[in-house]
């Protein structure tokens, strides 16, 4: 049986033809991979990559941002009194962060994980670099807007609290969601649900405002600091397992 199967797999070799491959082709492809694969990853600091990232940022995320940000500063300066600052911020302020998280799976290959280890740069400070940008675009946003709704004898500091903590909570649980499932769509459910939900409620009399507004400074420092550090342990948790985690949209 055994000389049989020998015979047939001859059989095969000798009916399939195999080009050969020159010496100059097999020279190309160890120059092509020594240029993206080096040994040692290039040293750069972590801003000179936040830099790099932003040349890569779609127009599409600034122009969204801008926009919403437009509008929001318009609904609150220009509306009618029943509209609460507080209620237009609590809703949007998480849109620029989590819009990145979006990006950034939409535009990640699940299945090169292994060659991302080497990479020129440090595949870590990469995705990182790319979440502080959002967050720092999302704080840019909701400076915008808080000095709009400044001119209708609102309390600044409560706006910029009730927003930033919304914010650093809304981009714990992305980042929760990114961790365990890796794909943009349920990301882009928690963004739609946290619209849809915060949206009913607030419109119900503002009664949430009502005890958003009636919350101690403090109180909202408190829950400010809190949402701040359960989105930086869980940034750090995401940063130590980006290098084995299959994230992203786009399969091979």
């Amino acid at each position: 049986m055994d000389n049989q199967d020998d015979s047939f797999i001859s059989e095969l070799f000798e009916k399939i033809e195999i080009p050969a491959v020159s010496a100059d082709e097999i020279e190309f492809v160890c120059d092509t991979a020594a240029n993206y694969l080096p040994n040692t990853q290039k040293k750069t600091s972590f801003w000179e990559i936040i830099l790099l990232e932003l040349s890569t940022v779609s127009l599409l995320f600034w122009a969204i941002c801008a926009a919403i940000m437009v509008f929001s500063a318009i609904m609150i300066r220009y509306a009618s009194l029943e509209i609460s600052a507080i209620a237009v911020i609590a809703v949007i302020s998480p849109i620029p962060l989590l819009l990145c998280i979006i990006e950034l799976l939409k535009n990640r290959n699940p299945a090169v994980t292994e060659l991302e280890k080497v990479c020129k740069y440090n595949i870590t400070q990469l995705y990182v670099a790319k979440l502080m940008i959002g967050l720092f675009c999302n704080l840019v946003f909701l400076s915008f807007i808080t000095v709009f709704a400044a001119g209708r004898d609102i309390d600044v500091v409560r706006i910029m609290l009730t927003g930033s903590t919304v914010m650093f909570l809304l981009g714990f649980i992305a980042l929760i969601v990114t961790c365990k499932i890796g794909k943009s769509l349920p990301v882009m459910g928690v963004l739609a649900g946290w619209i849809l939900i915060s949206s009913v409620f607030i419109s119900q009399d503002n009664y949430l405002v009502e005890i958003i507004s009636n919350i101690q400074l403090m109180g909202l420092v408190a829950f400010f600091i809190i949402s701040a550090v359960l989105f930086s342990y869980y940034l750090y948790v995401f940063a130590k397992q980006i290098q084995f985690l299959r994230i992203g949209d786009i399969e091979v």
